[in-house]
């Protein structure tokens, strides 16, 4: 069992909004700051997890003062996965996995959309990963583990998706904390 914390703000930059005559769709959209936790349960068995997750159960927006949506529009996500650790390799790449998952989310606006990504991690240095997802496009990203227990990483994606593909990429940094979890776990 776990959550993710996350904080995004998002927006659109009308100066850039070029059209004929004023959309307004575009001009609905409100700039917000907002707040979301996630949280979720994992199940593995060897080298195989499966699990489900809240991706916005709580979403506060700062600007607002207020709660973004109401509970029914929230969205669930499941995904499954396969991990393999390589064996064969020392020192900094010591103790390195890759990671392949096959992700669906559904919630009451939006038909059910599929994903998938990959993952390499090496964990004495950092990950490099690579997906595609009916609504977010595809995405690249690295980052690095500045401790045992925190890692800082970049996401670049980009819509590929008719309608939305003009809204331009997005740019994603994750700071990340480990907690402990087993007895043993070193603290640094």
């Amino acid at each position: 069992f776990g959550f993710n914390l996350a904080y995004y703000a998002t927006g659109v930059n009308r100066n850039k909004a070029v059209s004929s005559e004023p959309d307004p769709a575009i001009m609905e959209l409100a700039n917000n700051s907002i707040l979301t936790l996630k949280p979720g349960i994992n199940v593995t068995w060897r080298s195989f997890d499966v699990g489900v997750y809240a991706e916005n159960l709580v979403d506060y927006d700062f600007k607002s003062r207020s709660m973004v949506k109401e509970y029914a529009n929230k969205t669930f996500s499941g995904h499954a996965m396969y991990s393999h650790h390589l064996t064969s390799q020392t020192g900094l790449f010591e103790d390195g996995y890759f990671r392949i998952m096959l992700r669906g989310r559904i919630n009451e606006i939006e038909d059910f959309k599929i994903g998938g990504s990959f993952l390499v991690n090496f964990p004495y240095l950092g990950w490099i990963q690579t997906g595609i997802d009916d609504y977010y496009g595809v995405s690249i990203g690295l980052g690095g583990h500045l401790t045992n227990r925190l890692s800082l990483g970049y996401t670049y994606e980009r819509v590929i998706g008719e309608g939305t593909v003009n809204f331009g990429p997005t740019h994603e940094i994750t700071l990340s904390f480990r907690f402990p979890y087993k007895k043993g776990d070193p603290d640094v």
